[in-house]
């Protein structure tokens, strides 16, 4: 029997094991509860770095394209939380789980690298060490841009240089600083961000919800594509 279809025999046992430990959540009371809060605190807070859904960002990216039908690229963006949340992060729990990796002690990327590892020798670990390097790369320039299209909307174009130089400085700092200080910083200030732009979707709400009424009036009057995209 090849290593592929033992690891695909476990996929049962897996789930198995992922229900047994919610229903033993449920009947454990209070600690269990404590639990499952911290749980969903680190989950939340990690996965906002990948998807960023609720930051208020991904307004910033989308309002530079071209675009006469708004609503579709809200769903675009739907649709990006959803692969990531969900296609993405459920890929990895299960690879760290059917290896047996969650019982090593090791988090993050190290716990999915060694997981790959398990299923591609060497090759896996390095797999998933470029692919968080792109990660953070990426990142990098994306949340720069965001910062920098903020701070020029409220001060204007002269606060641009001044910040990618502090910016470029910040980068240092955390690449040097202890981890758990950084995460707790990074957890903190998205946190802050988060809020006002809750009022902004509130205040928005009336508008994002014509414009998605009168879309789906379009669907139903049959436009074709030519409409504009």
């Amino acid at each position: 029997m090849s290593a592929f279809t033992q690891r695909r025999g476990k996929l049962g046992s897996v789930v198995a094991l992922l229900v047994s430990g919610l229903l033993l959540f449920t009947a454990a009371g209070s600690a269990a509860g404590v639990g499952i809060m911290v749980a969903m605190r680190y989950g939340l807070a990690r996965g906002i770095y990948a998807n960023e859904a609720g930051y208020g960002t991904a307004a910033v990216a989308y309002g530079t394209a071209r675009s006469e039908r708004p609503v579709r690229q809200g769903y675009a963006a739907v649709m990006e939380v959803f692969i990531i949340s969900f296609v993405t992060s459920s890929i990895s729990a299960l690879a760290v789980l059917v290896t047996g990796v969650w019982r090593s002690g090791l988090t993050s990327t190290a716990a999915v690298a060694e997981a790959f590892n398990h299923a591609l020798p060497v090759a896996g670990g390095w797999i998933v060490a470029f692919c968080a390097f792109l990660f953070g790369y990426t990142t990098l320039i994306g949340w720069a841009y965001y910062g920098e299209q903020f701070l020029e909307y409220i001060f204007g174009p002269r606060v641009i240089v001044p910040y990618r130089w502090i910016y470029c400085a910040l980068v240092v700092l955390g690449a040097t600083s202890r981890v758990e200080l950084v995460w707790a910083w990074g957890d903190l200030m998205n946190g802050l961000q988060i809020f006002p732009n809750l009022v902004g979707v509130l205040g928005l709400s009336g508008v994002a919800a014509a414009l998605l009424r009168e879309e789906e009036g379009r669907a139903e009057a049959g436009e074709g594509e030519g409409g504009g995209t």
